[in-house]
């Protein structure tokens, strides 16, 4: 075989017949199969030229004709391979097939992954407009039902004021009125919030630039804000330049200011500081509010905005770090703030909470200019927040009295628990959740009851830390919430409280539940101090629960040698470490009848259960119950059941 490379494709082959005589009178023939199938003249001439030949192979064939002898010769063969480039070579042919393989499956996988990706924004959308109609479905519920309150509310209201009126009320009529004003105004300010919320959401409140006071807007809200902080003992701090003045609009900024800072001082802590910081930098208004006190955790902080959740809360009034009246307030702040095309940014460091509010310059809607004194007294709102803080009830501590401990982050619930039991009870009040050593440092409460939503405290832990204490798990606990949920009720149950009451309750059924718990109390006390608490009652008999006890180890130590031969007095009393006559003795006390009797009364028990609930033969029945013999078996069964032993198993046989 001739090889070639593929740039040898020019190339000559010469040829000659053995014939020396007749050398001259020769016609060569020759064919190239794989490129030409014809045989070709090639005359005289021993020589043939190919010029490019492609790569492959082929055979040449050549013969030649005598012309004097009229004879023609044998073919002749010769194989001839054209070696192909490399890059039509079978490796780089492969190469090629994989790589159009390749290129077809990334094809494929990016159509795929196309689909994939439109289906996914496709259910992405779906999920949304879904997620927007339930947004939309759960706010106008919550505002018609707002709207629904507001007759009632106002029949509450007004006639409330009427009675507060009145000249030389009673003390106790002028509080309990007040109560009810205060509690009408919360709900008011609260559906106030809600509906005005719907106006934000639903673009019907847009902004109306003018030039504002943002200095002195942060002051009023400051002096509003300071009597309550005196109150609680929180220090109002302030970084306000004068005189900054921006384009945009003062309800707004009264609305961001008030509920930021009031949410601030409701999660401060006693002793702790609020600041207010206003500062601009590059035509931008940059406000924070930051306070020490209870921390909001870093998984929550971004979703304290969320619309959505917020309405959740609303819905399910879950134990939050912020409850759901907060979290609207900051809902609409945040709303308002991205009307103004402002940011807010919540962050935590050390002790400090921070509300970050960056507001642009705006231009003005119309000419003014900023408001005078009078107008902003007008703007700055009278909420529920900035009324003098309540403190919490102290009743000065009476011996005679049982004492109760009464736990709950509404101060005026506390009043309202301390006015409620004082008659009776020495009333210790805790605004949040204590610790167990506080509550029993200086006296043992008769009974406590606590609110099961508790802002960041957990009253789950603290009931089982009191029920899981030997020296405190008799203090009947009371759970008083405002979940209805049968779910709720069971885990404060299992966690050890007595009872459950669901708000808004009725005064007489929660003042009778507390006496009967008390009385229950009492009771169990004194049956467990009496001596008929050493006693139980069995078969119509007074038995001593340490007889009981010694009667048990008997019969088991009988049940468990019931086959044994050397059952009896003697063997039990080794068994049980006593004397024989003792153990006579204690026998006779218990059940009135010896010990052998009590033996032949155990093998009875066993030899009715045999026969009954077995095929077992009479004499196999009698082994296994641990009788001696026949005779003894038959005199001992038919004097305590009056029938034979194959009687009684056909009496008492299924079927």
């Amino acid at each position: 075989m001739l090889e070639l490379n593929h740039d040898q494709n020019v190339f000559s082959i010469s040829f000659r017949a053995i014939d020396y005589l007749n050398g001259n009178n020769q016609q060569y023939y020759y064919k190239l199969e794989g490129g030409n199938d014809q045989w070709i003249n090639n005359g005289s001439s021993n020589t043939v030229s190919f010029a490019n030949i492609s790569p492959g192979t082929y055979t040449l064939l050549v013969k030649y004709y005598n012309c004097a002898t009229n004879r023609e010769s044998r073919t002749a063969t010769l194989q001839i391979r054209i070696r192909p480039p490399w890059y039509f070579s079978n490796g780089a042919k492969s190469l090629y097939f994989i790589f159009i393989l390749s290129c077809i499956g990334l094809f494929i996988h990016y159509l795929m992954k196309r689909s994939q990706r439109h289906h996914d924004a496709i259910m992405q959308q779906l999920e949304q407009q879904h997620k927007e109609e339930v947004y939309e479905s759960k706010l106008n519920f919550f505002t018609n039902i707002a709207h629904e309150f507001c007759t009632p509310l106002s029949l509450i209201y007004a006639p409330v004021n009427r009675i507060l009126r009145i000249k030389h009320l009673d003390q106790p009529t002028l509080r309990y009125a007040g109560l009810i004003k205060n509690n009408a105004e919360r709900l008011n300010s609260l559906i106030t919030d809600l509906l005005e919320f719907r106006r934000v959401e639903t673009g019907h409140k847009t902004p109306k630039i003018t030039a504002v006071d943002i200095s002195g807007i942060a002051q009023s809200i400051l002096e509003a804000f300071s009597e309550m902080a005196v109150g609680l003992n929180i220090r109002l701090e302030a970084n306000i330049p004068a005189k900054v003045c921006r384009n945009s609009d003062s309800s707004f900024i009264v609305t961001i200011l008030n509920n930021s800072l009031a949410v601030a001082i409701k999660y401060t802590e006693h002793g702790g500081i609020v600041k207010l910081c206003i500062d601009t930098t590059n035509e931008l208004l940059n406000i924070t509010i930051s306070y020490t006190g209870r921390k909001i955790s870093e998984g929550n902080l971004p979703h304290l905005p969320d619309r959505y959740r917020m309405l959740d809360n609303l819905e399910h009034n879950p134990d939050a770090e912020l409850n759901s009246r907060d979290q609207l307030a900051l809902a609409i702040s945040y709303s308002l703030i991205h009307i103004l095309g402002g940011d807010v940014q919540i962050d935590t460091s050390d002790k400090w909470t921070h509300f970050r509010v960056t507001l642009p310059a705006s231009e003005a809607t119309a000419n003014s200019t900023p408001a005078n004194h009078s107008e902003k007294e007008q703007l700055i709102p009278k909420a529920d927040t900035q009324a003098t803080p309540i403190r919490l009830p102290s009743t000065p501590f009476d011996d005679s009295k049982l004492t109760m401990v009464v736990i709950d982050n509404e101060h005026e619930l506390l009043w309202f628990m301390t006015d409620l039991f004082s008659d009776k009870f020495n009333v210790i009040c805790f605004d949040c959740i204590p610790e167990t050593d506080s509550v029993f440092c200086d006296n043992i409460p008769d009974i406590i009851l606590c609110n099961y939503m508790m802002s960041n405290f957990n009253t789950l832990d603290f009931t089982r830390r009191i029920k899981s204490n030997p020296d405190r798990s008799h203090i009947p606990l009371i759970m008083i919430s405002a979940k209805h949920e049968i779910e709720d009720q069971i885990a404060a149950l299992n966690a050890g409280a007595e009872l459950y009451v669901t708000m808004p309750f009725n005064v007489d059924f929660l003042r009778t539940s507390v006496e009967k718990l008390l009385k229950r109390k009492e009771a169990l006390k004194a049956y467990f101090a009496s001596k008929i608490s050493a006693f139980e009652l069995v078969d119509g008999k007074l038995i001593h629960k340490s007889h009981r006890k010694l009667y048990k180890e008997i019969v088991d130590i009988i049940n468990k040698n019931i086959e044994n031969d050397k059952l009896s007095a003697e063997f039990i009393a080794t068994q049980m470490n006593m004397g024989v006559r003792k153990l006579y003795r204690q026998v006779e006390e218990i059940k009135g009848i010896g010990i052998s009797s009590l033996i032949r009364e155990c093998r009875l028990v066993v030899a009715c259960d045999l026969l009954i609930k077995s095929r077992l033969t009479i004499d196999e029945v009698v082994f296994k119950s641990g009788f001696s013999n026949r005779v003894s078996f038959y005199k001992a069964f038919a004097k305590k059941y009056n029938c034979t032993p194959k009687e009684y198993r056909d009496r008492n046989s299924i079927g």
